[in-house]
C-alpha cells in the first residue's frame, strides 16, 4: 500500500521512494515516529487535540495491521461520532487520519499538526497558485487523505481541516506542559501510554488550538490548480508516484542539485560502502556517467550560500564573474570566489586577511568568556501566560581564556527538573558566572536571540530583580541599532570576515570549523594532544584531568565531537521535526529530544543522569571548541 508518508517522500524525489523500498540502501534520516513525536511535542498536541472531542473513540488497530484498521473504520462509520486514527483505503492507497468526525453523510477529516499558526499566516502564495514551501508537504498530505477517503466513501461529502497550535494564545494555567506525559517505557506508544492529568480541555483555560477549514484549498489542490512546487500538481504527482511504487523499479527521476544536496540516501563517502549502498551515487552514475573516483570531488552544491540551477556538477567547474573586493572583511560573494578559486587550484591552504584579523583580535579584553546555550521547547507552556513554542533555555557552558593562556571551565548549568520554568534562574546563573569584566563570545545568533526572548518575559513578570536582569541582558546583546556596552562578539562572524578554510567546503558551523582548525594548526595539535591537566585546562566533567581532546588515526585528526558518547543512538542521523523549521537544532536534534525526555517521560533517576551527563559533555565541547578556534586564530595572527 502507498501511504501518505511514502507519497510525501515521492513528492520530494521519486528516486527516494525507490531507495526507501529497496533493500540495501543507506537511509541517514531517522524514521522514528516516537522520537519525532517526542521532540516536536507531537504526542502532547495529538492528545490535547483529541481531548477537544471527549466522546471520540480510537479505531483500535496496530499501525502494522492496516486491513484490520480499514475493517474497523467501516464498521465504526455506521454510527455518527468522532474517531481517532480512522483508516481509508482505495486502489492501493492507504491513509490514516488523526481525527474524523462523522455526521450523517459528512466526513470531517481533521489533521492535527504541532506546527504553530495564526490568522495572519498564509498557506499559499499571493496568487493562490502554489503552496508556500513551509506548508506544501502538509497540504499535499491532507489532499492525499481526502483523495483516498473520497474514493473509499464516494457517497459522502468530505470536508478537510487543519487543527493547529495557535501561537497567539497563552497558557491559562501553570504546569500545562506536565499535564500530558508518557510513561516510562521503551519507545512508549504515544496513543496508549499517555498520562493525562485533566478531565476536560476547559480545565486548562483557553484552548491553544485553532481549527482551519481547508476544504476549498484541498479541493483546488486535488483539481490540479495549486502547485506543490514548479510544475508539480497533485493529480499527476499521485499517478506518477503510485506507478513508481507499484513497479518497484528505479524511476530515473532527474537529479536536482538543491534536492540532491540534502539526500538522505547517501553514505559518508557518497559511494557504496560495506554497510550499505548509496542512492545518491546510483543516481549520478546512472544519469551523469560518473565513476567512483568522481565522488571524491566537491559537488557544486557545496558552494557557500547556494548556486544556480544551471550550475555544473562540480565546484571546480563553477565560474562567478565578480571581482574580489574585501571591504571591511570578506563578503558572501568574496567567500564564494575564494572557495571556487581554492577548488580550481586544488589549494588546501586557509585564506586569511591578516591585517584585518590582527586588528579585530586586538579589540578583545581579557579575560575572554565563551558561552553556549541549549534550549528545549514544547507546544504546551510550563507556566501561565506563556505562548506555545517559546524556547526554554535549560543549559549553558562557560569557558574562560585568561591572558596568560590558562583556560578555565568556569561553569555548566542544567535546569531541567520536571515542570521547571528555568528562564529567569538561567539568566541569574549566567550573570553570576560572567561577572563584569572581559569580552564575551557567542557563536552565531542563537544566544542573542534566546536572551532577548527571556528579556521580553522578564518585562511582563513580577520578578523582584527583573530590572537588574534586564539591564544585564541589554548589556551583552544587540537589537537593531541598539548595541550593549558589553555586547557579545560573534566568533562565527570573525571567521566569516577574515578567515576561510577549504576543508569546511563552504560550511560555517562550529562543527565545520573545529575539525578544520585542528587539522591545519600545528599549535593546536601540539597542545591538545596532551592530557588537559598538563596544559593548564580544567574540566568540570573530568576532575582528574585525563581527557585528551586531539587523537589521530591513520594520520588523520579525529573529530572530537565524534569521540563523545552519543546522547541517543540516532545522534549522527538527521532528525527532522515538525514545528522546528526556523530553529537552530544542534547535534542532529539530540538536545530537543533530551529535553523532551527529561520533561515529559517518567524516567528513572539513572536514565535522567545519563542524559544529563551526555548533555554536559556536548555543551562543554561547544565552548571549548570556541576557545580552540580563537586560539587558532590568535596563533595565526601573531
Amino acid at each position: 500500500m502507498l501511504t501518505k508518508t511514502q507519497f510525501r517522500l515521492g513528492l520530494s524525489c521519486a528516486n527516494k521512494l525507490y531507495y526507501r523500498n529497496t533493500k540495501g540502501y543507506v537511509n541517514q534520516s531517522v524514521e522514528d515516529p516516537f522520537l519525532q513525536s517526542l521532540a516536536s511535542g507531537g504526542f502532547q498536541i495529538e492528545e490535547y487535540a483529541r481531548r477537544h472531542f471527549p466522546e471520540g473513540k480510537f479505531i483500535e488497530a496496530d499501525y502494522k495491521e492496516p486491513e484490520l484498521a480499514i475493517t474497523k473504520t467501516i464498521e465504526a462509520f455506521k454510527n455518527d461520532g468522532a474517531y481517532f486514527e480512522a483508516a481509508f483505503y482505495h486502489n492501493g492507497l492507504f491513509a490514516l487520519t488523526d481525527i474524523v468526525v462523522k455526521q450523517g453523510k459528512i466526513l470531517k477529516l481533521i489533521e492535527v499538526k504541532s506546527k504553530s499558526f495564526s490568522d495572519s499566516d498564509r498557506f499559499l502564495n499571493k496568487n493562490g497558485t502554489a503552496c508556500l514551501s513551509s506548508w506544501k508537504d502538509y497540504l499535499y498530505d491532507l489532499a492525499f487523505q481526502v483523495e483516498v477517503a473520497s474514493c473509499a466513501f464516494p457517497d459522502f461529502k468530505i470536508e478537510s481541516y487543519f487543527f493547529l497550535v495557535d501561537k497567539t494564545q497563552k497558557a491559562g494555567v501553570d504546569h500545562l506542559s506536565q499535564m500530558i506525559r508518557l510513561s516510562n517505557k521503551s519507545h512508549a506508544d504515544p496513543r496508549k501510554d499517555v498520562k493525562v492529568s485533566f478531565s476536560s480541555v476547559e480545565e486548562t483555560g483557553q484552548s491553544l488550538m485553532i481549527l482551519k477549514d481547508m476544504t476549498s484549498v484541498i479541493t483546488s489542490i486535488r483539481n490540479g490548480d495549486i502547485e506543490y512546487s514548479t510544475g508539480i500538481i497533485f493529480p499527476r504527482a499521485l499517478k506518477d508516484i503510485k506507478l513508481v511504487y507499484d513497479k518497484g523499479e528505479y524511476p530515473n527521476y532527474p537529479t536536482r542539485l538543491k534536492v540532491c544536496a540534502k539526500c538522505e540516501f547517501k553514505t559518508k563517502s557518497l559511494i557504496d560502502e560495506p554497510d550499505g549502498k548509496s542512492g545518491f551515487a546510483h543516481c549520478f552514475k546512472h544519469q551523469h556517467g560518473l565513476v567512483d573516483s568522481d565522488f571524491s570531488k566537491n559537488f557544486s552544491f557545496s558552494l557557500h550560500y547556494g548556486f544556480d540551477q544551471e550550475s555544473p556538477l562540480f565546484l571546480s567547474e563553477v565560474i562567478i564573474d565578480k571581482e574580489f573586493d574585501p571591504i571591511n572583511g570578506m563578503s558572501r560573494s568574496d567567500r564564494r570566489l575564494i572557495q571556487i578559486e581554492k577548488e580550481a587550484k586544488k589549494d588546501k591552504r586557509p585564506f586569511v586577511l591578516m591585517n584585518e584579523l590582527q586588528d579585530e583580535l586586538s579589540k578583545h579584553e581579557y579575560p575572554l568568556h565563551f558561552i553556549d546555550f541549549e534550549a528545549g521547547l514544547g507546544p504546551l507552556p510550563p507556566i501561565k501566560g506563556i505562548s506555545p513554542y517559546q524556547n526554554i533555555p535549560f543549559e549553558f557552558s562557560h569557558h574562560i581564556l585568561y591572558k596568560d593562556g590558562r583556560i578555565e571551565h568556569k561553569e555548566q548549568i542544567i535546569l531541567a527538573d520536571v515542570g521547571q520554568f528555568p528562564n529567569f534562574d538561567f539568566v541569574r546563573a549566567l550573570k553570576s558566572s560572567l561577572g563584569d569584566k572581559g569580552t564575551v563570545f557567542r557563536y552565531h545568533n542563537y544566544e542573542n536571540t534566546i536572551l532577548k526572548m527571556v528579556m521580553t518575559q522578564l518585562e511582563e513578570s513580577q520578578e523582584k530583580d527583573k530590572q537588574e536582569l534586564i539591564n544585564f541582558i541589554l548589556s551583552i546583546t544587540q537589537d537593531g541599532n541598539r548595541i550593549g556596552e558589553r555586547n557579545m562578539v560573534d566568533l562565527q562572524k570573525i571567521i566569516y570576515r577574515y578567515y576561510y578554510d577549504p576543508a569546511t567546503n563552504g560550511g560555517n558551523s562550529i562543527k565545520d570549523y573545529l575539525p578544520a582548525f585542528l587539522n591545519s594548526s600545528e599549535y593546536l595539535q601540539s597542545k591538545y594532544s596532551k592530557p588537559i591537566k598538563e596544559i593548564n585546562l580544567n574540566s568540570l566533567n573530568d576532575l582528574d584531568g585525563n581527557t585528551i581532546w586531539i587523537k589521530s588515526k591513520d594520520g588523520q585528526i579525529l573529530d572530537p565531537y565524534k569521540q563523545l558518547p552519543p546522547v541517543f543512538k540516532h545522534d549522527e542521523k538527521e532528525l527532522a521535526f515538525e514545528g522546528t523549521e526556523d530553529l537552530e537544532v544542534k547535534n542532529g536534534g539530540a538536545a530537543l529530544v533530551a529535553y523532551a525526555y527529561l520533561q515529559y517521560v517518567d524516567l528513572p533517576l539513572s536514565d535522567r543522569n545519563k542524559i544529563i551527563d551526555a548533555l554536559y559533555r556536548y555543551c562543554e565541547l561547544d565552548t571549548l571548541a570556541m576557545v580552540m578556534i580563537y586560539e587558532g586564530l590568535k596563533n595565526i595572527a601573531v
